[in-house]
């Protein structure tokens, strides 16, 4: 469809449930929940901005933080965008580092104190589960040349304040 689209040139209207389809045949993709468009934007507008936890997490992973986790957050959190009341912070798997917890945190970098209850070697990724004080979960994506934290460790999970977004929590 990708190489017919190109050579014809024209405008095409892909109606699919595959989200992996969608990034990858279109200019613009509309995201829509319980018969509402909830988003319209490029596939890397959708996948780095969305505006509701629901987008956020429809095309691709999602952590999300709320206020009561914030109270564990450490380093630049003066960095982060604002937050309006009713939404939440959103940080992809792939942009969280795990982080020994004697370490120093970089400059503009954010971070939590967590503990790593499963870890999963996917080939070329790491994907590491671990819960904050609040008893939510978080995934962390790691490159699998990378050693990955030891299962059950407290460490900490860091992140550069400008990969942080705000969802609205619809």
């Amino acid at each position: 469809l990708l190489a017919l689209r190109r050579t014809l040139g024209s405008t095409f209207i892909c109606v699919t449930h595959d989200q992996t389809e969608a990034m990858v045949l279109s200019n613009r993709i509309g995201v829509m929940n319980r018969g509402r468009l909830e988003q319209i934007g490029s596939p890397e507008e959708i996948y780095y901005k969305p505006k509701t936890k629901f987008v956020a997490s429809f095309i691709g992973q999602a952590n999300f933080f709320s206020e009561e986790q914030t109270t564990s957050f450490k380093g630049a959190t003066h960095l982060m965008p604002d937050r309006k009341n009713g939404s939440a912070w959103m940080v992809r798997p792939e942009h969280i580092i795990p982080r020994s917890r004697r370490g120093s945190l970089p400059d503009g970098f954010v971070a939590m104190p967590v503990k790593v209850l499963e870890i999963a070697f996917l080939g070329q990724d790491w994907l590491t589960k671990v819960e904050d004080h609040c008893g939510q979960h978080h995934l962390v994506k790691s490159p699998g040349f990378e050693k990955p934290p030891i299962l059950n460790d407290d460490i900490l999970i860091a992140w550069e304040a400008e990969d942080a977004w705000t969802v609205d929590n619809l």
